[in-house]
């Protein structure tokens, strides 16, 4: 599962080895880690959603206005992912379900 996937999706998350942990059946500890461990990372995590995207994007031609509204889309989805990446990365499926699951423990 790469970065995008991984980020874009709210029942698993993949440790270091590769496992799938079902997110309602973490540990509130380690769920816990995991979002702290996600906001350390988040510039290198945003780097690999935007290496994601944009390789697994099909561009229309370069000479036509399809071209110019992709390209503006994906400049201004960048600039709000490196403006603030804690926050940005918050705001997708993964993270929203880890700190439903967190929040639920309480």
């Amino acid at each position: 599962m790469d970065v995008f996937d991984l980020l874009e999706q709210d029942e698993v998350w993949v440790d270091v080895h590769g496992t799938e942990h079902d997110i309602s059946d973490m540990e509130p500890r380690y769920v816990g880690n995991v979002i702290r461990f996600m906001e350390r990372k988040a510039q290198a995590l945003i780097n690999g959603y935007a290496w994601s995207m944009v390789k697994t994007t099909s561009m229309p031609g370069a000479d036509t206005h399809a071209f110019d509204v992709v390209t503006a889309a994906f400049g201004a989805e960048l600039d709000e992912m490196y403006r603030d990446p804690v926050a940005w990365l918050r705001e997708l499926p993964l993270m929203k379900a880890l700190n439903e699951r967190l929040a639920a423990s309480e």
